[in-house]
């Protein structure tokens, strides 16, 4: 799973090599593992700019256990990319990608006549300003667009059920009956290489990942830092291999992070390690105790290309 995780296109010869069994072997346990949820298929991580989402929040909704209505209206919401039940103040914490402000504001819309219902009556919003991780790789800007075969592409391989991922020759039959017209493997090719050059695609990858499939402790983790140290200490943190996501927002404790460790002792020892970092002048933990739903981008998104 750690190197289909990293790059699932790794040739089944190369994995056995690798690990020093037989292809019969590996063809065998990554069968197994399907089977038994280990792992649900394989997904691509795309940049969500290229996607035209230049806008993304994250919303806590204050709720209790009698309200389990309330997360599920908000997941079937097509923004809503996570949602994660957590300990603290707020029960519930969403995370949600947009093309504008203006679909942001018909969202929240939405979204105040379901919270108008629950017994609190209470949300906050953490908009997302800039970006330093995402997913578990460094944020690099993306100003590229697929055109309508790439979509096409990105919509056959978004999210493969099977327990081996697709060949390009399965993709471009897909993509063929998706647009309805012939594509050949080799120009399907040529647009995955083209995607991954130019970063809009980030990763090839298993589904899910590792943040949701291993035992650990997973939490949303806000940090104060020094005015003038934000972007070093940003990018510091960034590099660290505890960090899945980490944002700027607008607030006081202005970095937003999503990290995972491998136990509470490692927490702990984590937190009192970014004391010791100039930079750093408080931080707040919030403990993920379920995540509910995790999706690269929204599924919408994907919609017919220009080119």
């Amino acid at each position: 799973m750690d190197i289909m995780e990293r790059d699932y296109r790794v040739p089944v010869t190369e994995v056995a090599d690798t690990l020093g069994i037989s292809r019969a072997t590996v063809k065998r346990r990554l069968r197994s593992m399907y089977d038994s949820g280990v792992f649900q298929g394989y997904q691509v991580e795309v940049d969500r700019h290229s996607l035209g989402l230049e806008r993304m929040v994250y919303i806590e909704v204050k709720t209790n256990p009698k309200e389990d209505w309330l997360p599920r209206a908000i997941e079937t919401m097509s923004c809503c990319v996570e949602s994660h039940g957590v300990i603290g103040e707020f029960g519930l914490i969403f995370k949600m990608m947009f093309e504008t402000g203006e679909a942001l504001a018909g969202r929240l819309t939405a979204l105040d006549s379901l919270i108008s219902s629950t017994q609190s009556k209470r949300y906050e919003i953490l908009d997302v300003i800039d970006t330093y991780k995402e997913r578990g790789s460094r944020h690099r800007p993306c100003d590229a667009h697929p055109d309508n075969i790439g979509v096409s592409v990105l919509r056959a391989i978004r999210s493969q059920e099977s327990a081996s991922p697709l060949t390009v020759s399965e993709i471009a039959g897909r993509v063929r009956a998706d647009l309805g017209r012939g594509v050949s493997k080799s120009t399907v090719q040529r647009r995955l290489s083209r995607m991954e050059e130019l970063g809009i695609i980030r990763q090839f990858t298993v589904k899910p990942r590792v943040w949701r499939r291993g035992a650990g402790v997973r939490c949303f983790i806000r940090v104060k830092t020094e005015p003038a140290e934000t972007d070093e200490t940003a990018r510091d943190l960034a590099s660290r291999d505890e960090f899945i996501s980490l944002y700027r927002t607008g607030e006081d404790y202005c970095l937003f992070g999503d990290i995972l460790l491998a136990s509470m002792d490692s927490l702990d020892s984590f937190v009192k390690g970014l004391y010791a970092r100039p930079g750093v002048r408080d931080t707040v933990t919030t403990i993920i105790l379920e995540t509910r739903k995790e999706i690269p981008f929204p599924v919408g998104s994907l919609a017919a290309g220009s080119g």
